[in-house]
């Protein structure tokens, strides 16, 4: 990990649960303020594991990587607040969550997300529920503002073949949207990793309930911003 040594800074941790046939991936992401208290996310570590790997592996390698990640920005950052593990349990992740969760607890708060329609991004409880619409609207805004800092990392180019790999996809009939990786062959599990950990500005941690953006979320067409975003970042 680089050394930042902000006392604004903070640990995200976002990871999304692989399904039968989708790898599970982790993105570790420091949360730091610049430019008048706009947040930006520097990524020091990104990882995919194994596909078809157990999942009592994957929380073994899980919680090794975690523990090895706070260790290390606890070094740097002794003032901070408390590291946040941010988990997608829509699918099979309530089970890894589970399992994980006693592992870290006492090294950090672990939010369950579950992904469902809208633009809104509410907490119940624990429970983050993060509208797709706002998820995808809210990549948009920080690739395009270049607040995301990936390394130069073998990951970090699978990471931007699954930008240009994500669609938006809208029903004609419905006007009902699909995102993510839609075509056969392709991922997203990085780039849901990714979003999980950029969810919440620093100055955004304290709120109950955050909305989404008033404009028109994403941009539906031929224009590929998501991909054209992922060019800006593949070094810090």
């Amino acid at each position: 990990m680089g050394s930042v040594t902000s006392t604004s800074a903070e640990l995200r941790i976002g990871i999304d649960i692989g399904k039968r046939h989708d790898p599970t991936a982790m993105v570790v992401a420091i949360a730091e303020n610049r430019n008048r208290d706009e947040t930006h996310f520097v990524v020091p570590f990104l990882k995919r594991l194994d596909l078809d790997l157990p999942y009592t592996d994957q929380v073994a390698e899980l919680h090794d990587m975690c523990s090895r990640a706070i260790r290390r920005f606890w070094l740097i950052n002794r003032s901070a607040r408390s590291p946040k593990i941010l988990v997608d349990v829509t699918g099979v992740g309530d089970a890894v969550l589970d399992t994980l969760k006693p592992r870290v607890r006492n090294a950090a708060e672990v939010i369950p997300c579950r992904f469902m329609a809208g633009d809104r991004l509410t907490r119940d409880g624990e429970e983050f529920r993060v509208g797709k619409s706002y998820f995808v609207s809210r990549l948009q805004v920080l690739s395009e503002s270049k607040r995301i800092h990936l390394p130069q990392l073998p990951e970090a180019l699978q990471l931007s073949q699954e930008m240009l790999d994500f669609d938006i996809d809208v029903d004609e009939s419905s006007g009902k949207a699909t995102y993510g990786a839609i075509r056969p062959g392709t991922h997203d599990d990085m780039v849901t990793a990714l979003g999980l950990a950029c969810l919440l500005d620093i100055k955004d941690d304290q709120r109950l309930t955050l909305h989404g953006t008033t404009k028109r979320s994403i941009i539906v067409g031929s224009e590929d911003w998501f991909g054209k975003a992922s060019h800006h970042h593949t070094s810090l």
